[in-house]
This record gives C-alpha cells, structure tokens and sequence, in this order.
C-alpha cells in the first residue's frame, strides 16, 4: 500500500479517536504508538496500519511464488 494512503488513512483514524469527526483534528493526547500498543502493555489495541502492511510485504518475500505458477 503507498506510504501516502496509509498516512491519510491513520490520520482519519488518529482524527476520529481524538475528536469523534472524521474532519476536525485536534492535538493528540497521547503519541500514537502508544495507542497501538496492546491492552496489556497499556495502549488501546488499535491497529498499526503502517506495521500490518510491512508485515504483509515481509510474508510476501518470505513466501515467493512457485516455478510456473502465473501471477496475473
């Protein structure tokens, strides 16, 4: 996924979690990293886009397509 869309789509979620509107943004209370930490490590558990999508991309290189096998 391009840098530039997971950037927009965390800073709606970044705007929603602080403000309710998707629109209005607002001075974040608490860093970002934190609030994707797990619960037990005291976040609030949300989804790191940006580490999903390294993760995706990793598994991809570590899991290569198969000798003739078509990637249309």
């Amino acid at each position: 996924m391009p840098r530039a869309v997971i950037r927009q789509i965390t800073c709606i979620c970044q705007n929603f979690l602080w403000t309710r509107d998707f629109t209005r943004s607002k001075s974040a209370l608490v860093a970002w990293k934190t609030v994707c930490l797990p619960k037990t490590e005291g976040g609030l558990g949300v989804l790191d886009i940006q580490a999903c999508d390294n993760g995706f991309i990793a598994k991809q290189l570590w899991n290569p397509p198969e000798a003739g096998s078509h990637m249309d």
